[in-house]
């Protein structure tokens, strides 16, 4: 429609500046809708408070880039100074990208709470709106009316969006919200997987401003229809590449089969439109008209062809998110970006239009050679059975999914549900007579007791306590609550040794070691014991993959990240947290494991030596309560150079 209403001219200066557009409310939403989509379902009552804030918060980093923008236009897009020239363009364009921004976190907030059909009401809203305003705004606005019939749709949308929210989700009413402090509860997680997609979206939004400095206005109009339709089929699959992160982040058991799935939709998809494309790209184009078609064409074709490699990247992607795998997604986007990027600036000014192609051709394939390459070395098995594996063939390495899946995601895999029913879970332990034991080391915690132990499961066949020498009433309290349980006095000092005892004397097959503080909750056991029972031989937990702990001060907070990162380095590991007391493991299994001179820093001494042994370990969220009552034992500096000295100790000795 635009062809028809609007000159070339117009329409390449109306592209450009909806890409510019479009760039802004990228930058603006600084990751903060994928963190929804990550930590909306845990957040129960508080989950439409924390979408306010994120809401007011992006809708003011959209209010100053767009007028960082505009102020600095004759420096980086001298072209779209008509944005500006009139004081009412410059105040609606700013209205359109906040509205933009905020529409954006919007859909990501429909996913997250799974209501996934807004997204279609809402962007057929805007669709059909922009098509009506395209043709109302032509007479009036020129090159503006193409942006303008974007951003009043937007703006359309964006109420929409609201009215759906309040509709279909109980309990949110809109209003501002000004808490930067929930914002960065979200932050940390959004961070990485903001740059991933500024990064992923940055050919796309920078190129046809590219074009038109170089290239003309004229030039950008046929180089936008090629490019625009090319990728129609490139964000199916990035579409499936969200919506395996939502699907994923729901049920993590079933990451393998939903991402087989989205795989086989992706390339589908690709194959068969791009096929499509490819033979009849000059009778698609000429819709737009002759010149379109006989400039646009050899374009259109090379971004349809472009389709299939990005298709195994897009999904690979999503997978990556779940995983929170932050550095490989970082890694992966940024070589498919910048390939693109600096070969399509290249090639344009020797091939023209084309070199846009090819160069996105060349990003995509390299970031194809990339995910292959990286899958094929995490599985086992020849080539051709490797390859078997991951497009699900039952000749592959493993039937079982949640097998195969095990070796490639080993010291990295974040599960945050289990994939048995608690029934199911029951049965199984029943069927291989297994034991269960809870191991609880206790110091003086005889006011948390009662929040711990009336919790307990019954299908735990052992409760051991490991006491360190209490002064208060916590045996009587332990003996009180459960006269069934096995209480060992320590002879030794620190929590360490009395762990290590708790091993050496329980009883169970399984052990599940808590904490008596009340910050473990015993009705997270089932997510430990599951996995074991699926092959691996421990289960170590992590109080930051569902949410932020709860009453954790900031410090704690940054000198666990501080622990774990250098942990991540030094052992080629990608864990989010290293001092959680929530662990499960196979008793059979420590004995490969060096249970020799520990210390109080027991948990970051313990998974180092689990690694070193070689152990088939999966990290799973679970829910930190926060301390019922008393304080900790030791002081948070004591405590975090301990575990840094623990872990680099660990890491060089023999």
């Amino acid at each position: 429609m635009a062809t028809r209403f609007y000159g070339a001219d117009d329409v390449g200066l109306g592209a450009a500046a909806f890409s510019a557009f479009t760039l802004l409310a990228m930058f603006s939403h600084l990751g903060l809708g994928l963190g929804l989509v990550r930590f909306l379902p845990d957040s129960g009552k508080e989950g439409p408070h924390l979408a306010n804030a994120v809401f007011t918060s992006t809708a003011l980093v959209a209010a100053g880039f767009s007028i960082a923008f505009l102020v600095g236009l004759p420096l980086w897009a001298p072209r779209l100074d008509f944005l500006r020239e009139q004081p009412l363009y410059a105040m609606a364009f700013v209205a359109f990208v906040v509205a933009a921004t905020v529409s954006y976190v919007q859909t990501h907030t429909f996913i997250a709470i799974l209501k996934a059909k807004y997204v279609l009401v809402q962007a057929t809203v805007v669709l059909l709106s922009r098509i009506v305003l395209l043709a109302l705004m032509a007479t009036f606005f020129g090159a503006f009316g193409i942006v303008a019939s974007l951003g009043v749709a937007m703006v359309l949308g964006a109420v929409i969006g609201v009215w759906l929210l309040v509709m279909g989700w109980p309990g949110y009413q809109p209003r501002a919200v000004v808490d930067w402090a929930s914002v960065s509860s979200v932050a940390p997680f959004s961070a990485g997987n903001y740059g991933a997609d500024l990064l992923i979206a940055l050919p796309s939004l920078v190129l046809p401003l590219i074009v038109i400095s170089s290239l003309g206005a004229t030039e950008g109009a046929y180089f936008y229809m090629a490019w625009f339709l090319g990728h129609i089929l490139i964000s199916s699959s990035s579409y499936l590449g969200l919506s395996l992160f939502a699907a994923g982040s729901s049920d993590p058991g079933k990451l393998l089969l939903l991402s087989r799935n989205a795989l086989v939709v992706g390339l589908a998809v690709a194959a068969i439109g791009g096929l499509f494309i490819f033979l009849l790209s000059e009778q698609v184009l000429l819709v737009f008209g002759e010149n379109y078609a006989a400039e646009g064409a050899p374009l259109l074709r090379l971004v349809a062809l472009a389709a299939v490699p990005a298709a195994v990247v897009n999904v690979y992607v999503g997978s990556l998110r779940v995983m929170k795998r932050i550095s490989e997604l970082l890694l992966i986007s940024g070589l498919v970006s910048v390939t693109t990027l600096v070969l399509s600036i290249v090639l344009l000014q020797v091939v023209g239009l084309t070199g846009a192609g090819i160069g996105l051709g060349l990003g995509q394939g390299l970031g194809l050679v990339v995910v292959l390459g990286r899958l094929l070395a995490t599985q086992e098995g020849t080539a051709p059975q490797r390859i078997r594996a991951l497009l699900g063939s039952p000749n592959g390495t493993s039937s079982d999914p949640a097998t195969a899946v095990a070796a490639p995601l080993r010291d990295e895999r974040i599960s945050e549900s289990p994939d048995l029913s608690e029934e199911r879970l029951l049965q199984a332990k029943s069927k291989r007579e297994l034991r269960v034991t809870a191991l609880i080391c206790t110091l003086n915690e005889e006011e948390n007791l009662a929040h711990l132990l009336l919790r307990i499961p019954a299908w735990v066949d052992e409760v051991l306590f490991v006491d360190g020498h209490s002064t208060d009433d916590t045996v009587p309290t332990a003996k009180k609550l459960r006269p069934d349980a096995l209480i060992l006095h320590q002879p030794g000092r620190g929590k360490g040794d009395a762990l290590k005892r708790g091993i050496e004397r329980a009883g169970g097959d399984i052990i599940v070691t808590l904490d008596a503080d009340g910050t473990t909750d015993p009705d997270d056991m089932p997510r430990f014991v599951e996995p074991l029972l699926r092959g691996y031989d421990f289960v170590k937990g992590s109080r930051f993959a569902l949410s932020r702990p709860m009453g954790k001060p900031q410090h704690r907070i940054v000198g666990n990240r501080i622990i774990v990162t250098l942990y991540n380095i030094l052992f080629r590991a990608n864990y989010t947290d290293l001092c959680s007391g929530y662990n499960a493991f196979w008793k059979r299994a420590l004995t490969r494991v060096d249970l020799s001179g520990w210390t109080n820093q027991e948990e970051p001494l313990l998974n180092a030596r689990v690694r070193k042994a070689g152990l088939n370990v999966i990290e799973i969220g679970h829910h930190d309560r926060g301390r019922m009552g008393g304080e900790t034992k030791q002081p948070s500096l004591r405590q975090g150079s301990g575990a840094i000295r623990t872990v680099i100790r660990e890491r060089f000795r023999g």
